[in-house]
């Protein structure tokens, strides 16, 4: 990652969670947030990584953080609740 000028990589497992690698090797896990009733998983992934970086990039969030909320966000969207651009600035 380095080489690259990677600083951190993101792995998403859907239900499963995933987990944050950072440039020093340092990983922190995080858990899918549960769902009642699965409606439509199209674009879930997009929304976890647009709340991902705005909590990372614009809020300054540490990792985990910003991958919990994002996670939330990701599986009120899969139940069909649709996000407002406002949510991801809470």
């Amino acid at each position: 990652m380095a080489d690259c000028e990677i600083t951190e990589c993101v792995v998403t497992e859907g239900s499963h969670g995933g987990w944050v690698v950072g440039q020093a090797g340092q990983r922190t896990d995080f858990k899918a947030a549960p769902v009642a009733t699965v409606m439509d998983p199209t674009g879930a992934g997009d929304v976890f990584f647009a709340a991902y970086l705005t909590r990372r990039l614009h809020q300054g969030e540490a990792s985990g953080e910003a991958a919990r909320f994002a996670a939330d966000l990701a599986a009120r969207h899969v139940e069909g609740v649709f996000i407002e651009a406002e949510a991801l600035l809470l």
